[in-house]
């Protein structure tokens, strides 16, 4: 048996950066992931942020972890961030871009007024915004990011210094069990650990685990689910900007907001992820899409009627897919913790504030490990044992965006 302080399950933003944290106040970790810097953190991450975003919903905290975390970042990471890609807010009045340039004012967070002539270059030059009714734009000083960059050159840094990392294609999947004396993980074809405190930082997962874990526990974290939307295609990008609109109220309760996204290499941009809806979760292991995908496509062609016209083009294929992630439902909150198990949810629900999240709830998590036992005497029925599975992403389009009767649709493709 080979004693370390914590387990972590996830190799994304929120488990590594969780793994710096408690390594640097001298922690041993374990980081348990199938694919490190394969998953959500790759998939529907790569916006930079500096919180503006968040100060325009009226989120200050999370608008202020977003800034120190984007300072941090730029700081470490400067050549992971796409800064020729420009990021512009949209509104409909002039009240309400007011108000965002205010709040952020408040917050420290920078931002630009645009005049009305640069406005209307920017509608001429972003097909997007053809048909909109957004006639007011602030440019924001967010970027794309490269985060799988970031993960392997933070997983490397960390590799071998009191952080070591267990990833297997093999069938058998590791399991986690909570005993009297702490947390015992069996990794196949290894020696088994025993871990003081566990961490669960594996996004969508995180719901499921807790509920194979702690099935006794009467109340449970609250989660929320994201449906984002990859667009890929040949040709000109459907986006160069990022572009969003936070206070454009939407019957569908959600204000799109779209990324754009670069080839591995970085080189050219190839895509974009649309942000389209946000809601409770009834499981978290549902992954589900909470409404058929037309009524998606009627969302996206109300919002951005420009669409129609770049995908109805000739030789133009668009390629789609869904994808859901899970984060708490608090984004006031980023950790979920359980004294009585040391056991730790943690869920930053934004990359950007991840760096500086981890170093908050790391602070629970090392008065848990300085402990060197859980804290009550009184100790709950040992749980189920936890499997943890492959979890899938879909990285293979289901769809081809099309264009039927001046209407978007999505067409199912063959084989998926």
């Amino acid at each position: 048996m080979h004693d370390i302080d914590c387990v972590i399950l996830g190799a994304g933003c929120a488990g590594l950066f969780m793994a710096e944290a408690l390594s640097s106040k001298g922690a041993t970790c374990l980081v348990i992931d199938d694919a490190p810097a394969a998953h959500a953190s790759t998939k529907n991450q790569g916006w930079l942020q500096t919180g503006a975003f968040y100060a325009s919903i009226n989120k200050p905290l999370a608008a202020q972890e977003c800034w120190a975390g984007y300072n941090e970042l730029t700081d470490r990471f400067p050549e992971a961030i796409h800064k020729q890609v420009r990021a512009y807010a949209l509104f409909t009045t002039k009240t309400s871009l007011n108000k965002l340039i205010e709040r952020c004012t408040l917050t420290g967070i920078p931002i630009d007024d645009i005049s009305d002539a640069d406005t209307a270059d920017i509608q001429n030059d972003c097909p997007l915004l053809k048909g909109t009714t957004f006639e007011y734009i602030a440019a924001l000083h967010d970027h794309p990011f490269n985060s799988a960059a970031l993960l392997t050159e933070l997983a490397s840094e960390l590799d071998g210094n009191l952080v070591s990392f267990w990833s297997s294609s093999s069938p058998i999947p590791p399991v986690c069990r909570f005993t009297h004396s702490g947390w015992e993980v069996s990794l196949p074809g290894k020696e088994q650990i025993h871990a003081v405190s566990l961490v669960l930082a594996c996004g969508a997962y995180s719901g499921h685990a807790i509920g194979r874990i702690l099935p006794e526990l009467q109340t449970r974290p609250l989660i929320n689910k994201a449906v984002i939307l990859t667009l890929s295609c040949s040709g000109p990008p459907i986006s160069s900007c990022i572009l969003t609109a936070p206070l454009t109220v939407y019957p569908a309760g959600r204000y799109p907001a779209i990324v754009p996204f670069f080839n591995k290499e970085g080189t050219s941009i190839i895509g974009a992820n649309v942000y389209l809806e946000e809601k409770l979760a009834s499981h978290a292991r549902n992954s589900a899409l909470p409404r058929p995908v037309s009524d998606y496509a009627n969302q996206l062609q109300g919002f951005f009627p420009g669409l129609v016209n770049f995908v109805g083009m000739e030789d133009r294929e668009v390629k789609a897919h869904f994808y859901v992630c899970h984060a708490l439902q608090d984004s006031y909150r980023i950790e979920w913790h359980v004294p009585e198990r040391n056991l730790t949810v943690f869920s930053p629900g934004r990359f950007t504030a991840s760096p500086v999240a981890a170093q908050k709830c790391a602070e629970t998590i090392l008065r848990d490990v300085s402990s060197r036992a859980p804290r009550h005497a009184k100790m709950p029925t040992p749980s189920d044992e936890l499997e943890i599975p492959v979890q899938p992403y879909f990285d293979t389009p289901s769809y081809r965006l099309d264009v039927l009767n001046d209407f978007l649709i999505f067409d199912e493709l063959a084989g998926s």
